[in-house]
């Protein structure tokens, strides 16, 4: 038998003008998961990737590199020698093998996807590093362009043999581009020559939504704009891991994010 036989017609008739049963505030919301870089390289304000050097397992760190300039020579590496912590046990070591005043040797961090610039935009640096005895320093911290023009920069000095976390800000001039093919690079210039510097858990946070918080202003903008009634996070089937051992464990994010 043909299906034009049970063919019919329907009409649904809609009164939008008429409410029956109110939709309780708390039914709207957001479901965050950390995919795609929706929380890292998304909502989260450090614009470094891979700053604790526990991206997977390739060596050098992934998204680092070696930034050389003025014929300065030296190479980077991880190592789990003398670590910061139980913690983080991986740190990246710079080793420093020419370095003469005028010459530049660093690591460069790619960013997800670039770093993202814009004119008088302040960063706030930290960082854990140490050096091998005798490295005089200082460290330059930059955010530069990919082909190295700088759009911010400052120093750290006082590194010693054991773990110190150091802080600065970095902050764009008012003609800095809109751009993202950016990295961000600390490096011994012209200083240092035949010493190593270990670095641990760099952070660079962009504004954020409050003042003392690490989201990022733009994007948790958006998300209070629309006067949300629950957050979920994570969102999905995420909360329990890929296996049992790399579950969210909460209690252990409790306390400084080294």
């Amino acid at each position: 038998m043909s299906t034009a036989a049970f063919a019919a017609t329907a009409t649904l008739t809609v009164d939008a003008g008429h409410t029956t049963t109110a939709v309780g505030p708390y039914q709207f919301g957001h479901i965050i998961e950390d995919i795609n870089h929706s929380m890292e390289g998304g909502l989260l304000a450090n614009v470094v990737r891979n700053g604790t050097m526990k991206e997977g397992t390739a060596n050098p760190p992934s998204s680092w590199s070696l930034v050389t300039a003025g014929g300065g020579t030296g190479s980077i590496a991880a190592d789990t020698a003398g670590p910061l912590n139980a913690a983080n046990q991986r740190a990246l070591r710079l080793t420093v093998t020419g370095n003469a005043p005028g010459q530049r040797v660093g690591a460069a961090n790619g960013g997800f996807y670039g770093i993202g610039v814009r004119p008088s935009t302040t960063y706030q640096v930290a960082f854990w590093a140490r050096a091998t005895a005798g490295f005089t320093g200082p460290l330059t911290v930059t955010i530069e362009s990919t082909g190295g023009a700088v759009h911010a920069t400052s120093s750290v000095s006082g590194l010693g043999t054991g773990w110190q976390k150091f802080t600065t800000t970095l902050t764009t001039g008012p003609g800095a581009p809109v751009s993202t093919a950016n990295r961000f690079v600390i490096a011994a210039n012209g200083a240092g020559a035949g010493q190593s510097v270990w670095l641990n858990v760099v952070q660079a946070i962009g504004p954020t939504f409050q003042a003392t918080g690490s989201l990022r202003r733009d994007l948790e903008q958006l998300m209070e704009d629309t006067r949300p009634g629950f957050l979920r996070v994570p969102g999905g089937n995420y909360l329990e891991g890929a296996v049992i051992a790399n579950r969210f464990a909460w209690k252990n994010t409790i306390g400084p994010v080294e």
